[in-house]
């Protein structure tokens, strides 16, 4: 039995210390998302848009989608993805400084709020960095998923009902049965 307990002290010790060490605050200033967005404007909003998710050649940088990707994974993921693919046909080409100001605007424009310390450059301390899971929509993986409302006309709305009337004399045009009647 003390065995057991020395087996179960130390495996708490090493998932605490694990976690003590990952875990590292997601933060960025507002002076971060404004340079993010001055280059932005300039390099990206040509194929993502000006909203971050309008453009017509590139995948939108926010919303549901975009958080079920990043969310809950290290802030470096979106960091590198920048880092190594954009601007395209040219990746790489800006500073680290830069990457992590376009990484501040576009958690911010999907509603992580900024804070007081800026964002590193450095991808090892964004490994430690998680950015917050969006929610989960049940709805978002649906095949069942409510379709808009349209008012439609329907070929029923054209059809006249069927009384007992009609049917004990019905129009000589109106035939209700293959002979006209059942006899």
């Amino acid at each position: 039995m003390s065995k057991d307990l020395v087996y179960a002290a130390a495996l708490c010790a090493l998932t605490g210390a694990g976690v003590s060490a990952q875990e590292v605050a997601l933060s960025f200033t507002a002076a971060q998302v404004a340079q993010g967005r001055s280059v932005y404007d300039t390099a990206c909003a040509t194929c993502h848009g000006a909203n971050l998710d309008d453009g017509p050649l590139a995948a939108p940088l926010k919303g549901d989608a975009f958080m079920r990707k990043y969310g809950g994974k290290p802030a470096r993921a979106l960091f590198d993805v920048l880092r190594t693919t954009m601007p395209t046909g040219n990746p790489g080409s800006l500073s680290a400084e830069i990457y992590a100001a376009l990484t501040a605007l576009i958690l911010e424009q999907n509603d992580i709020v900024a804070g007081a310390s800026a964002l590193p450059a450095d991808p090892a301390v964004l490994a430690r960095m998680q950015v917050p899971a969006g929610g989960f929509s049940f709805m978002a993986f649906s095949p069942y998923t409510a379709r808009p409302a349209v008012d439609r006309p329907t070929p029923l709305d054209d059809f006249d009902a069927v009384t007992d009337d009609s049917t004990a004399a019905p129009p000589a045009g109106d035939w209700l049965g293959w002979r006209r009647s059942y006899d």
